[in-house]
């Protein structure tokens, strides 16, 4: 992925300033919006490129080099990360959710809010999904949970527990993307637990 290039011919001689040229940082970016507009498997194409290039055999894979040495733009890498979890938090409102784009039936994965971090669950069985985010440090303050059930299923119950205990909840679905509102935002602590069991 060519910073500028010219496909039909007729490039300058001295075009624009930066062109022949790869930066990881807008390749990631490419990737990540990729995986959220549902091309995963062509986003972890421009991944595994980044990879190779980058495998310790000629380059460092610590340092994916762009106008400098490690360079920051190379942490857009994150937002690949972020896509292909399908995570999304706003942390001032209270709302997290996960809608994973890669093996949805048995996921998990790290994730990080304003005041702590923890691992981020999804497992499909049967008519049965259950959603989980697991606080493994610090604090998560949660008002709404947000969930993607499978394209054309209806959510016939959806079941709020948080550190262990039943909640009331509001519960909203568009398309295919459930939204839980609790009754009354909860802060969780290290090793407790917010999870939604839908049943469909």
């Amino acid at each position: 992925m060519f910073i500028c290039t010219w496909p039909n011919g007729g490039r300058p001689a001295e075009p624009v300033r930066y062109r022949d040229e790869v930066w990881t940082g807008c390749e990631y970016q490419v990737a990540a919006g990729m995986a959220w507009e549902g091309l995963v498997d062509e986003a972890l194409v421009i991944v595994k490129a980044v990879d190779e290039r980058y495998d310790g055999t000629s380059h460092n894979p610590w340092n994916e080099v762009e106008c400098g040495d490690h360079y920051g733009r190379a942490l857009a890498s994150y937002g690949v990360f972020q896509a292909v979890c399908g995570f999304t938090l706003d942390g001032p409102a209270g709302e997290i959710g996960i809608s994973p784009r890669l093996n949805p039936e048995q996921f998990a994965a790290f994730f990080s809010g304003p005041n702590g971090w923890g691992l981020a669950t999804q497992t499909r069985k049967e008519q049965l999904q259950t959603n989980r985010f697991e606080v493994r440090w610090g604090s998560l303050r949660v008002a709404t949970v947000v969930a993607s059930v499978m394209k054309g299923v209806t959510a016939r119950g959806v079941e709020i527990r948080c550190a262990g205990k039943t909640i009331h909840a509001k519960v909203e679905q568009r398309g295919d993307t459930v939204r839980v509102q609790l009754a009354e935002p909860a802060i969780l602590k290290e090793d407790e637990v917010i999870e939604m069991v839908i049943r469909t």
